[in-house]
């Protein structure tokens, strides 16, 4: 097997230090001058980009009496920040006990670091069906595979998904 080219050990050997105490920083103070200059660009820069921001939101419709409609077998959702149906479960002495606490994340075996992982189930609130739509209605909430796509409406955080991505509706115990 090879020697690991990569690792701290080698770069130790080499005299190569690219982390701690070791690194060298140069600093300059500023004159009252190129502060001010500096600040006067920056101020500068910010009221271009607030006029183009402007510029390119010309003959934008009010969205705000407007809604979106899905079509087909489209649904859009509108997802809860956090799952309103999870109950966080704790021991007698107060510990949280794990369960699906962190269902969209988990702890990588490469890295050892939490990921957010690429599928997982999320809870949201539907807020229109498409007309071929069989199984959920405005105003349910249900559980979808996050393969969604964002709806870029009014900046509202809507998302678009298939009605087969649906996984199940929440429904009171005495209704069907």
């Amino acid at each position: 097997m090879g020697k690991n080219l990569l690792g701290n050990a080698h770069m130790q050997e080499m005299g190569v230090h690219l982390m701690g105490a070791n690194i060298k920083h140069e600093t300059k103070e500023l004159t009252p001058e190129e502060i001010t200059a500096h600040n006067k660009k920056m101020e500068e820069e910010q009221l271009l980009t607030a006029n183009r921001l402007l510029e390119l939101n010309k003959g934008a419709k009010d969205a705000s009496k407007m809604k979106v409609a899905a079509t087909g077998y489209t649904v859009i959702i509108k997802p809860f920040e956090k799952n309103p149906y999870r109950e966080i479960k704790t021991s007698a002495s107060g510990l949280i006990l794990p369960g699906d606490l962190f269902a969209d994340t988990y702890k990588s075996d490469d890295t050892g670091e939490m990921e957010r992982a690429e599928q997982f189930i999320a809870c949201g609130t539907v807020i229109s069906a498409g007309p071929e739509c069989k199984y959920v209605k405005p105003g349910e909430d249900v559980y979808y595979r996050n393969s969604v796509a964002p709806i870029p409406f009014n900046n509202m955080g809507y998302y678009a998904l298939s009605e087969q991505n649906i996984i199940c509706r929440v429904i009171e115990k005495d209704k069907e």
